[in-house]
């Protein structure tokens, strides 16, 4: 069966460029899924990195799925967000996004950690750098497609035990907790893509008796 996922980041990387006319360029790539983790992650490459001139960044988080009036399926963040710091407008925050848009990543933190190097670069040569720096590190970390993943819950009788995890099996759901009392309450996840289907056999097997929660 076909699943939804999306291009992210596997864990933490960091990436320094060649110096560009005795700039440093480091760059730190995390995943990341939500504003207050960005944030908290970007205050602390600040404290580390004190000294440095700038702490550019630029976030994918949050994604949504929803379709096109031709009915294509389209995977999105719901925030970006970027920060020049201090560069002039566009040329950094611009450069680092445009990458992360490019290479279709999501829920991805970039900060570009820039101590100056007492040589200007101007407005194109800010931009190439900011990009070259953004680019390399996404090309060398490890990239990794993840499952867009629904959770739920679902109560059910013993007796309906078998049926439960035949459908289990063929939806590739995967078993989170489970409390046994009169009935069986399972807390499950399914890709986002199989739900709708999933529901409706789930209904029609059990005529009418089990809907998710």
């Amino acid at each position: 069966m076909p699943k939804l996922s999306y291009r992210t980041i596997e864990n933490k990387f960091e990436y320094e460029i060649p110096k560009i006319k005795g700039s440093r360029f480091l760059t730190f790539l995390f995943p990341c899924e939500d504003k207050e983790n960005a944030e908290s992650l970007l205050e602390k490459i600040r404290k580390q990195h004190f000294s440095a001139t700038h702490h550019c960044s630029a976030w994918r988080l949050w994604i949504q799925v929803h379709e096109d009036l031709f009915g294509n399926v389209l995977i999105d963040p719901k925030v970006s967000k970027a920060n020049d710091d201090g560069e002039p407008t566009n040329t950094a925050w611009k450069p680092i996004l445009n990458v992360l848009e490019w290479e279709k990543l999501l829920n991805v933190l970039a900060i570009v950690v820039r101590y100056f190097g007492w040589t200007l670069l101007w407005v194109w040569g800010l931009i190439q750098a900011y990009t070259q720096a953004a680019k390399d590190a996404v090309l060398n970390c490890n990239i990794i497609e993840k499952e867009i993943l629904k959770e739920f819950e679902l109560v059910h009788e013993y007796s309906q035990t078998s049926l439960v995890a035949h459908l289990m099996e063929k939806y590739d759901i995967k078993l989170i907790s489970e409390i046994c009392d009169e009935k069986t309450k399972k807390t499950l996840t399914i890709n986002q893509w199989l739900i709708s289907d999933f529901e409706k056999e789930l209904f029609e097997s059990s005529n009418g008796s089990l809907k998710i929660k």
